[in-house]
């Protein structure tokens, strides 16, 4: 008959995640390593192991204490087990002393004693066996009943792992890759880690995918990373689940689909995992691949919170900020912020700072602001480096200071954050802190643009426009109609009126009187001023649409009445007393109905 063993396996859930950087507990679990008889099931079983052990057989003894462990034939009871562990181990067998020192290590069945754990796992451990070497290991780790050595640790894992025992491989990775009493390597620690993981090991796959995922160590590759996540998914691991949810969302070595994410990140969220619930929550709150719904969001995001998980509280932070699927309230909102900036979470600390700087259910402080945002910047935060910079350029609670701004700017633009490279874009283009140099203003603008950033698009298409950096010219004016659309599709105003009149005037364009309009309907109803004066103009001239001095009358009195509302109105028209008065109504029915009842 073949021996049964059982040991302990501490997991440790280390390292980056593929969507933030998530550090679980470690935990220990007790595992079978080999299981080739059943426990007893019947009284007579359990009456003769009684009876072997009675007279001291070890084995007996052994699986004796274990059926009282697992309730196998008998009630469970930690304590009983602990009798007959001890009896065994006390003779010498090594599975035993393995279960028993497991047993002090957590207090299960006899107060928690590592000291003692440490003593039974040696024992243990010098009979040659894999399990307790890397128990013994793991005590010496983390420092319990004995001094903390990492060296040590090492010593015993490598010995534990060229019996081939997969936790033990993982964990030689785990200090490779942390370079904890040993020289740190990449590629030593993926190493180890794909042993473990074709041995099935879950925590060492998933590792090993997310290495390949970032290119450390091994060669990067998303399709090897899926494939890893994939071999722990389907063992049930809720990180390689999320990660794989992940690869989904972002299409990542798979095809795009964010049904597959949310069925991985379903599974992981019912195992309690507090990373996929906020990412199935952020799923729901942006209607990806699911019907939107902040109702679901905010459970779920509540459920992660309550496991103190620092970006839920964050993302709860925000939907109370805006309101979404609960009233708008910004003490709630701060209360949230605070848990997670508690835990040093960036964005919630970029979020108060911005509270703070606003005045938003907080006393206004700029000096408040600009200590979190301090916080977040001394971490590295681009968003917060931005703001800071957005202070000493306009001198908000510091001396005003444009090289410090450029500073803070440039910090943030390294790091590829379009707010800040637009905003260097306008300190170059007006000569804030540097000479004015519109080349430079348009090559920052332009990394800015390229991603998509609206302010930076209109600067764009306003600076070929006027042919600033570029001499101006059908192709200055051709490119300015790119950058102007390009914002103009996510509904900036600006960008709406200038193209209505590069479209009025034919530059880079077909001349398009009707077009030009449309342009400035769009932007009028966005409260443009000059948008809606130009409609005013080309009414009164029929110029794109039907000449009309009532409509003219309407869109001039709907620009005054939205710049000085307090004034008199005052403008040549051809017009009688029953007509303005026509005009001046309709112009309150358009500005009331916000721009939908305008003819």
């Amino acid at each position: 008959m073949k021996k049964i063993f059982f040991g302990v396996i501490f997991l440790s859930i280390t390292g980056c995640t593929s969507s933030d950087n998530y550090n679980a507990t470690e935990s220990p679990l007790l595992e079978v390593l080999e299981r080739s008889w059943d426990a007893p099931k019947s009284e007579k079983s359990i009456a003769q192991l009684r009876s072997a052990s009675n007279k001291g057989d070890a084995e007996s003894q052994y699986l004796l204490g274990w059926s009282y462990d697992e309730g196998e034939g008998v009630e469970q009871s930690a304590t009983e087990a602990v009798k007959y562990y001890k009896m065994s181990a006390d003779q010498g067998y090594a599975p035993a002393q393995t279960n028993l020192g497991w047993m002090y290590q957590n207090g299960v069945g006899a107060k928690q004693d590592y000291e003692e754990a440490v003593r039974y796992f040696r024992l243990a451990a010098r009979q040659g066996y894999a399990m307790p070497e890397f128990n013994l290991g793991w005590m010496y780790e983390k420092g319990l009943g004995v001094e903390q050595s990492y060296e040590k640790a090492l010593m015993y894992y490598r010995s534990a792992a060229e019996l081939n025992l997969p936790r033990a491989q993982y964990g030689l990775g785990k200090l490779y890759r942390l370079g904890l009493g040993v020289e740190q390597s990449d590629e030593t620690a993926a190493a180890y880690y794909e042993l473990a993981a074709n041995q099935g090991h879950i925590v060492a796959q998933t590792q090993l995918g997310w290495m390949h995922e970032e290119g450390r160590g091994v060669y990067q590759s998303d399709e090897e990373a899926v494939k890893y996540y994939l071999m722990a998914s389907k063992q049930g691991h809720a990180r390689a689940q999320t990660n794989l949810g992940w690869m989904y969302e972002k299409g990542r070595g798979v095809s795009q689909s964010h049904i597959k994410a949310i069925e991985y990140y379903r599974l992981a969220a019912n195992q309690g995992y507090a990373r996929a619930q906020t990412n199935l929550g952020w799923m729901y709150q942006r209607g990806l691949g699911v019907p939107l719904s902040y109702k679901k969001a905010l459970k779920l995001y509540q459920k992660a919170a309550e496991q103190n998980y620092a970006r839920a509280q964050n993302l709860l932070g925000w939907m109370h900020e805006d309101g979404y699927g609960v009233p708008q309230d910004y003490q709630k909102a701060f209360e949230y912020y605070k848990m997670s900036a508690d835990q040093g979470y960036e964005d919630a600390l970029v979020n108060i700072g911005w509270l703070y700087e606003d005045g938003l259910g907080l006393p206004q402080s700029y000096e408040k602001a600009l200590e979190y945002y301090n916080l977040a910047a001394e971490r590295g935060e681009a968003r917060a480096q931005t703001n800071i910079g957005w202070l000493y350029r306009n001198g908000f609670g510091v001396t005003q200071n444009y090289e410090k701004a450029l500073d803070y700017y440039h910090m943030a633009s390294e790091q590829g954050y379009a707010r800040a490279q637009s905003h260097l874009g306008t300190m170059y283009r007006k000569g804030l802190g540097v000479p004015k140099d519109y080349k430079k203003a348009i090559e920052y603008y332009k990394k800015a643009a390229d991603q998509g950033f609206e302010n930076a698009q209109a600067n764009l298409g306003w600076m070929y426009a006027e042919g600033l950096g570029e001499r101006r010219s059908y192709k200055t004016y051709e490119k300015a109609v790119k950058y102007y659309e390009l914002a103009a599709d996510q509904g900036d105003s600006f960008s709406l009126v200038n193209l209505g009149v590069l479209y009025d005037q034919g530059y880079g364009v077909t001349q398009n009187k009707e077009k030009a309009v449309s342009y400035y309907r769009l932007s009028a109803a966005r409260g443009n001023l000059r948008a809606q004066s130009k409609l005013g103009w080309a009414y009164k001239r029929g110029k794109g649409v039907e000449q009309s001095d009532v409509k003219s009358y309407m869109w001039f009195y709907i620009r005054h009445y939205n710049q000085s509302p307090d004034e008199a109105f005052e403008v040549n028209t051809p017009l009688n007393a029953v007509q303005i008065k026509q005009a001046q109504f309709m112009a309150l029915i358009c500005i009331s109905s916000n721009y939908s009842d305008c003819d």
